[in-house]
């Protein structure tokens, strides 16, 4: 009875989550989220030359939306 359980358990979850599409979306695209917590703040960035938002590298993304960043 409990292997049944955990069966149809698992076959509801299962079902559930293959219609799931959304593919992730970095957190860099969903400024507007985030914006109203890190403006008036310096912010520190740590990112390397694949740091990009669509074809803008993400320092120079941030720096077009008038974040102050922090270059070390």
């Amino acid at each position: 009875m409990r292997r049944l359980l955990i069966v149809l358990v698992f076959i509801i979850i299962a079902s559930q989550c293959s219609g799931i599409k959304n593919n992730p979306v970095p957190g860099a695209n969903q400024i507007k989220l985030y914006r109203h917590l890190i403006d008036g703040r310096t912010v520190a960035v740590v990112a390397n030359q694949t740091s990009m938002v669509g074809k803008t590298h993400l320092v120079e993304y941030l720096i077009s939306k008038n974040i102050n960043i922090n270059l070390l």
